[in-house]
């Protein structure tokens, strides 16, 4: 890859071209990684929750609003329930 003597240092031609390689290879990698930040920035999907009433009255009532204004591509569904359930 590398051809050194006493005086110089220089790549050779092989070395070269794994060097275009590696970078053709690195921007791919970035790439992709911005697609996969970008797919971050944007949450979708389903998200179920279920609680007691009691829970949510006191404390959902509150965030309902910012959690769907915040996040608009997730679809809430809530499920309340005035029956305590063991998680264990």
């Amino acid at each position: 890859l590398l051809l050194r003597t006493s005086r110089k240092l220089s790549v050779t031609v092989f070395g070269h071209g794994v060097l275009v390689h590696a970078h053709q290879g690195r921007a791919e990698v970035e790439s992709s990684m911005g697609f996969a930040q970008h797919r971050q920035v944007q949450r979708c999907g389903r998200l179920r929750v279920s609680m007691q009433n009691v829970f949510a009255n006191v404390v959902l009532a509150n965030l309902l609003a910012y959690f769907i204004a915040t996040y608009p591509g997730i679809s809430l569904e809530l499920f309340l329930s005035g029956r305590r359930v063991d998680l264990i």
